[in-house]
């Protein structure tokens, strides 16, 4: 069952991408005096390809990280999407002191329980954004499916009833970009 999940992930990741639906890109946060080089991955939800955003120091790259991704005071603010709080302890959050803009889906999915976001929502030490999407799923924050890979894995792919993850989506990332444009940058919203 784990295989088949990874194998979903990686056949929607590959579909969504040839269909110009999403894709993953690698970020690089060269080293500075205040500490060393991050390497990371971001999946991108946008119909085109993620272009430059000047956010600092950030920069898009094409390899991905062989290093655990640390603490580090040039992370200036963050977004959570439905955790999946297994990986967290009760202290996980203790040091928080950045912004953060917390996301729930409503009903959950593939471990995810509806109030698991909750924990991380009283677990962050700092004032901070909590919204839960109603009627949501887990999978609802990936990118929609084009109909094809909708039909081989709905699981990832359908919704609820009367759930518009296009609309969703929409929203969602007008959401996120503000609020990093609000905490990263002086850019016009």
């Amino acid at each position: 069952m784990y295989a088949c999940k990874w194998l979903g992930a990686i056949i929607l990741c590959l579909t969504a991408t040839l269909a110009q639906g999403a894709g993953i890109r690698a970020i690089d946060i060269p080293a500075s005096a205040d500490g060393p080089a991050l390497k990371g991955a971001v999946w991108y939800p946008c119909v085109q390809s993620p272009e430059k955003v000047d956010l600092g120091k950030i920069t898009l790259g094409k390899e991905f990280p062989g290093q655990p991704v640390t603490h580090d005071p040039r992370i200036k603010a963050a977004v959570i999407a439905d955790p999946l709080t297994v990986f967290f302890t009760p202290n996980s959050f203790g040091a928080v002191g950045i912004p953060v803009q917390l996301w729930a889906s409503e009903l959950g999915g593939d471990g995810v329980l509806p109030h698991t976001a909750d924990i991380v929502d009283k677990s962050l030490p700092s004032k901070h954004e909590y919204r839960v999407v109603p009627n949501a799923g887990h999978f609802a924050f990936l990118a929609p499916c084009p109909p094809a890979l909708a039909k081989e894995v709905p699981l990832i792919c359908v919704d609820a009833n009367g759930f518009d993850r296009v609309a969703f989506h929409r929203q969602f990332n007008a959401d996120v970009l503000v609020f990093f444009r609000t905490h990263l940058t002086n850019a016009p919203q």
